[in-house]
This record gives structure tokens, sequence and C-alpha cells, in this order.
């Protein structure tokens, strides 16, 4: 009997040690996933640049030409000819889904999957809706391959006069729409520890809370600190 309860107890210590290292493994294997569905956005982006003169993305349905409203988080165009798959638009730490039989009408009179047409309202909890923004205008300007390479920062007074270039630029990030907006939180796809990246160079990386995020948001929106400032600075 002594015996059983030693061995119950070196199995208990031992769960105690494996489970937290566990759940990192499945955490940083979701943030992988993550990352690969947004390399294929940003390359879908530029697939679609070398058809239509530079431009990454389509205009925001129902505004005039070279306008995007961000915010607005359209997807639904590049379905299926750009991405196929439905699950690339959704990150694999949430609960998103992409429903492949419910369509809309969208303003330019496209019928479209209706999931695609926004991120998820619901965070990372949401079961509807997809799971990435992006970033589509910067001080009134449609991002576009030639925006990238001649943009120079206007206001933020750490970079003033210097050109980011597409190596600097987001062009999408995970979804930080529930919570606090433009910061990563709880309600969002990876929690308060911080978020995916596809830069406008089609590179993506992983992005800490909060000096990271903060510094790289405002470089993306060129946005002055002292007008903008975030949580966490």
């Amino acid at each position: 009997m002594i015996e059983l309860l030693v061995v119950i107890a070196i199995i208990a210590i031992l769960a105690a040690l494996l489970l937290p290292a566990l759940a990192s493994a499945k955490d940083r294997a979701k943030r992988l996933n993550c990352l690969s569905n947004m390399r294929q956005l940003g390359f879908a982006c530029h697939v679609y640049a070398t058809d239509n003169n530079g431009q990454l993305m389509i205009d925001t349905r129902g505004q005039p030409p070279n306008t995007w409203i961000n915010g607005q988080d359209d997807l639904s165009w590049m379905y299926p000819q750009l991405i196929a798959a439905p699950k690339a638009f959704v990150c694999p730490g949430t609960k998103n889904n992409v429903r492949t039989d419910v369509f809309t009408v969208a303003a330019d009179g496209a019928s479209v999957l209706t999931d695609l047409m926004d991120t998820s309202p619901g965070g990372a909890q949401g079961t509807t809706g997809h799971s990435y923004e992006i970033l589509g205008e910067v001080r009134g300007n449609k991002v576009t391959q030639m925006f990238y390479n001649d943009y120079a920062e206007q206001y933020n007074e750490l970079f003033l006069g210097a050109k980011p270039g597409p190596t600097r630029f987001w062009l999408f990030y995970d979804n930080d729409n529930l919570g606090v907006n433009n910061v990563w939180d709880e309600p969002d796809n990876h929690g308060i520890k911080g978020g995916n990246i596809t830069y406008g160079d089609c590179h993506a990386g992983w992005v800490k809370n909060w000096k990271p995020h903060n510094d790289e948001f405002r470089i993306s929106l060129d946005w002055a600190k002292a007008n903008h400032s975030m949580r966490g600075d």
C-alpha cells in the first residue's frame, strides 16, 4: 500500500512538472501555424499586386478608387482565387470559424463569404469571422508597393523623415479589436503575450507586448507618440 502511494505521488509530481511544458509547446505550435497563415495572406497580396499595378488589395467596397478604410477588414476578395483554404484565415489559437455556405452580397454586388468580410466580433472566443486585421491606409494613403518604397514618416517624432520601407510597415496583424483596441490583451488571438505580424515585404514574425508592439504600430501608422499614447508605453 505504501509503495502504491509513493508511485502515485511520483506520478503527480511528474505531471505537475510536465503539464506547463506541454501547454507551452501547444501554444508555440499554434503561434507557428498562425504565422504560416499570415505569410499566405501577405503572399496573396503580392500576387494580386502583379496583376493590379502594385495595388496590394482591392478598394474598400462601395468607396471611391484608391481608397481603403482601416477597420473594415474585408478579406473576402482573396477567396478562393488567391487563397483556397478557409482555414488560412483563422488563427488556430482562436475559436473563429469561416463558414463556406453563408454568403453576403457586398456593396459592389459581389457574392462573398460573410465570415471573410470582417474579423470575429467575439475576439478569440468568437465562433464566426476571420482572425486578422489588414492595415491598408496610412495618413490618407492607400497602401501599395510604391507607397511602401516612397513614404517617409511625417509625424512619428522618432523617425521623422525616415523611410521605413516594406520591411517595417505592418500589412496584417493578429486581431486586437476586443478588449483595449490597438493592444493585444486577453480576449485577442494569443492573449497578452503578443501577436503575429505580416510586413509589407511578406515576411512575418512574432511581436511581443508592450514596447515592441507600440513602437512598430506607431511606425506603421506614422503616429506621433505625443498624440497617440498606448497602454504599456
